[in-house]
């Protein structure tokens, strides 16, 4: 564990922006990160126990864990129903016996190198927004 006792500063260059500059952060500035504060780190696990569930905001960050016995369709929603930011990041878990696939929601497009189903109980998959209505989607995937 490390613990910050005095300023931490570090050079900033952004090629893209063709920014740069210092950046300094206090122990202060991480007050609401200390250890008092832990749980701000934890990943918030949600319990979906039906065999439909459409990813909500309040999802951003966590990681959904279906744990039916039969099939479950996660679905993402677009845009229009759900801002999620670019950067967005949902986890999902397949706990009970029923595959867990990704939905694409109207618009929406899921990309993933190796399809959209959970390939095993125990397998993880995540997607992460990378553009409006656009989701990488990694991790323990089947067509």
């Amino acid at each position: 564990m490390a613990i910050l006792t005095g300023d931490l500063t570090w050079k900033y260059v952004e090629a893209v922006n063709n920014l740069s500059g210092d950046v300094t952060i206090t122990a202060a500035d991480i007050g609401a990160y200390g250890a008092d504060n832990i749980n701000e780190a934890l990943v918030p696990i949600v319990d979906v126990s039906g065999i439909a569930y459409t990813t909500i905001l309040s999802d951003r960050g966590s990681l959904l864990v279906c744990s039916n016995a039969s099939p479950v369709g996660c679905t993402i929603p677009p845009e229009s129903e759900v801002a999620y930011p670019i950067g967005t990041v949902i986890s999902f878990m397949q706990q009970g016996a029923g595959q867990v696939s990704l939905i694409a929601g109207s618009g929406v497009n899921l990309l993933s190198e190796n399809g959209l189903n959970i390939n095993a109980q125990d397998g993880l998959a995540t997607a992460i927004k990378i553009a409006s209505d656009t989701w990488s989607v990694s991790g323990s995937m089947a067509a």
